[in-house]
């Protein structure tokens, strides 16, 4: 089950979130088709929304989006504060390999060119939004960088996506570690040091049998855990919300699809879910529309 861990560690100078998305990636490769290199980016970037949908308050939502030029094309994820995660990409059929050692190279699925892009819903007048440029095409120092500059938190990010022979991912996962303000320089330099010595997150997640074993791994036994939430893929898509997208249409293109189609079946980005509308559906939303 795949699930988020929010914490405190070194004497409580430390925040902690880390969490496992092996399901939730393993049930959109199903939904999408994902190839490994597909599976790697979005496997990551959910990863981290799921971890920013953590930090949230009730009620409140974080929408990531990563536009790119690379193969992948647009990466989009959303987390809401109590763990439901959705995500998707727009190219889902790519393999980019790093030849000299024989792992998924996410630069090249990634591209020379993007941005990171953070909208998040507070329940305020206004989103807020926030957006970086892609610098290193690493999710993690990028996503990093992110903290560090747009909501200017000190942060260590390392996320990882582990794929087996059969293209499905045996592990998928990362973690954010962030400091409290005024944390001392000594706890710092540890924390730097013991950082680089840690192996790759894919080989963290599928070395040990669960996310507290990694903190241990991690802190010894100067952790505390604040709260376990339970990450599952829901996705918020109907057949009423994309009805209501028809009818913001207007009348002129909606009389355009009746004429030249008759009816129209809708997919959903996210989840891939059909919903089909026939003529006399069609013509009751052209009723409703301006």
């Amino acid at each position: 089950m795949d699930y988020l861990i929010k914490g405190l560690a070194l004497d409580n100078n430390i925040r902690v979130y880390i969490a496992n998305t092996t399901d939730t990636i393993n049930e959109l490769k199903k939904r999408h088709d994902l190839w490994p290199g597909a599976l790697s980016v979005l496997g990551k970037t959910l990863t981290i929304t799921s971890i920013m949908g953590g930090m949230l308050k009730e009620n409140h939502r974080v929408s990531v989006a990563i536009k790119t030029n690379g193969q992948v094309g647009n990466v989009y994820a959303d987390a809401y504060f109590d763990g439901r995660i959705r995500g998707y990409l727009q190219n889902p059929h790519v393999n980019f390999i790093n030849h000299q050692d024989n792992t998924l190279d996410d630069r090249f699925s990634l591209g020379s060119e993007g941005i990171i892009q953070v909208i998040k819903d507070l329940n305020l007048k206004a989103m807020f939004t926030s957006q970086v440029p892609l610098t290193y095409f690493d999710l993690a120092k990028d996503f990093a960088y992110y903290f560090n500059t747009s909501e200017q938190t000190p942060s260590a990010v390392s996320v990882g996506v582990l794929v087996g022979e059969d293209n499905s991912a045996i592990a998928s996962g990362g973690f954010v570690i962030q400091l409290m303000p005024q944390t001392p320089e000594y706890i710092i330099d540890f924390l730097e040091d013991r950082i680089n010595e840690l192996p790759p997150m894919s080989k963290l997640l599928n070395t040990h049998q669960n996310l507290e074993d990694i903190l241990t791994t991690i802190f010894g036994s100067n952790y505390q855990i604040i709260e376990k939430l339970p990450l599952k893929f829901t996705c918020s898509c109907s057949k009423e919300r994309f009805a209501n997208g028809i009818v913001s249409l207007g009348k002129e293109e909606i009389t355009q699809i009746i004429e030249e189609q008759g009816d129209i079946e809708t997919v959903c980005h996210y989840c891939r879910e059909k919903y089909y509308f026939n003529k006399d559906e069609l013509l009751d939303l052209l009723n409703k529309s301006k």
